[in-house]
């Protein structure tokens, strides 16, 4: 009776696959099964059928490619938003450009991970997004990080200092170091410094990290 009763206490997360290529959508349906907690409810392959199924459903997480046919991960996005659906949405994607992070959080996203993603992390990622932690997927080989590991803490976030924290937010924003040089009056030769000092004291890799690192978190 008592080991009925955890069970039925244990939280099954409902997900949503979206994206165009079956293959893909059948392997990480298969990664997925391998946890008890995971419930794959539902698969599109474009935008459009992603975006019904989501209102039709509503699950715990959305798995949202980028580049599909019909309608694009970025636009399925807004609409999923406007529709007031309350999953938590995580763009699922091999694109590691800059805007592509810029936009994907602007619009409403929770998370952003890499399709090289192992699929252990996968799970842990998805876990930790609907427990509503800060969560980035580990470095995909031959990859910039395309979010955070888990050892950066407080103390490390507030080694940083006040100009650094703004050039972290632009950064965020998606502005270059020569538009971040003019709205902060300093040089650009001074941004790539900051940026350097700033990678190296979050421990991450790429300008992309910094932004899905930025989005993850409140900086003040």
């Amino acid at each position: 009776m008592d080991n009925k009763a955890s069970i039925e206490k244990i939280q099954i997360l409902k997900v949503l696959l979206v994206d165009d290529h079956s293959i893909l959508r059948a392997g990480v349906k298969s990664a997925l099964s391998t946890d008890y907690c995971m419930n794959v409810i539902a698969e599109a392959s474009n935008g459009k059928e992603g975006l019904e199924l989501a209102v039709e459903y509503e699950p715990d997480l959305i798995l949202l490619d980028l580049q599909m046919p019909v309608l694009n991960g970025l636009e399925t996005l807004k609409r999923i938003r406007a529709k007031k659906i309350k999953s938590k949405v995580v763009i699922f994607t091999e694109s590691d450009l800059e805007i592509d992070v810029v936009e994907a959080f602007r619009f409403g996203a929770n998370g952003y991970l890499s399709k090289d993603i192992e699929p252990l992390d996968l799970i842990s990622c998805i876990k930790s997004i609907c427990a509503d932690a800060s969560v980035e997927s580990p470095q995909p080989k031959n990859k910039p990080m395309l979010s955070l590991s888990s050892e950066i803490n407080v103390g490390i976030i507030e080694s940083l200092s006040h100009r650094e924290i703004d050039v972290v937010k632009l950064l965020a924003e998606g502005h270059s170091n020569k538009v971040i040089s003019k709205l902060l009056f300093i040089s650009p030769g001074t941004v790539k410094i900051h940026v350097k000092n700033i990678l190296r004291k979050l421990n991450l890799k790429s300008r992309v990290a910094v932004t899905v690192w930025a989005h993850n978190r409140t900086i003040k």
